[in-house]
């Protein structure tokens, strides 16, 4: 009895056993599949920008023989034959470009099609969704406070870039507090936005400059009414 169910016992780990490395996988797939979707179609457009400066390459020898045949002078029969072998070669390989161009850009297309739908999908995802959104939502804020940075007195642009820095906080508890559901659907990380946006919004020779700006614009004052309270200026 004890055998039996010692041997069920170890079905059933083997069952979980399975059913967990089948879910570990599943979770590889979705990431790794964008990966490679995402790599076929540079490598597709590589192809086709290859494709593309051949074939602009051999219609301007096209060109330039159309040219020198129009300027062969009549009764040199040997100079003629040899342009003409020579336009023939040329006009083949356009046209076998040409086929290739076309062959490409419908591959191109299908495999941006597949990356699109594997975008999609991702999109898609409950966790992944709600935590794009909320994303958004942050970004729009941080984004509304720094188009004022120009627009606001100096003592205030402080104010504006704490309130800045505190949505990059809250958008980094997001990212935390997500990533275990995040990692368990098998979804790619969500990355962080706004951190990198205060750097470039807020470069330090400007932070470091306010305060010799500050300094400089009350000398001016202090020169400029000074020199309006003369007499007579001279």
């Amino acid at each position: 009895m004890s055998t039996t169910v010692g041997a069920m016992r170890v079905d059933q780990l083997r069952r979980e056993l399975a059913d967990a490395e089948a879910a570990q996988q599943a979770k590889k797939t979705i990431v790794s599949e964008l990966a490679e979707a995402d790599a076929a179609v540079n490598e597709a457009q590589r192809l086709v920008t290859i494709n593309k400066a051949r074939l602009a390459e051999e219609l301007a020898v096209l060109e330039g023989l159309s040219k020198e045949g129009a300027s062969i002078p009549q009764g040199l029969s040997g100079m003629r034959v040899n342009h003409d072998l020579k336009s023939q070669r040329v006009n083949q390989s356009v046209h076998e470009l040409t086929v290739e161009r076309d062959k490409l850009a419908g591959e191109l297309s299908k495999k941006q099609h597949a990356l699109g739908q594997i975008v999609k999908q991702i999109a898609e995802h409950p966790a992944y969704k709600a935590v794009r959104e909320k994303q958004r939502g942050l970004v729009v804020e941080a984004t509304k406070l720094a188009s004022t940075l120009f627009k606001v007195p100096l003592d205030d642009l402080n104010s504006v870039l704490r309130k800045i820095s505190v949505l990059s906080e809250a958008e980094n508890r997001l990212l935390s507090d997500a990533r275990a559901a995040i990692r368990d659907g098998g979804l790619p990380e969500v990355k962080p936005l706004l951190a990198r946006f205060m750097q470039q919004i807020t470069p330090q020779q400007l932070i470091d400059a306010i305060p010799y700006a500050r300094t400089q614009t009350r000398t001016a004052i202090d020169q400029v009414i000074e020199s309006a309270s003369r007499d007579v200026l001279r």
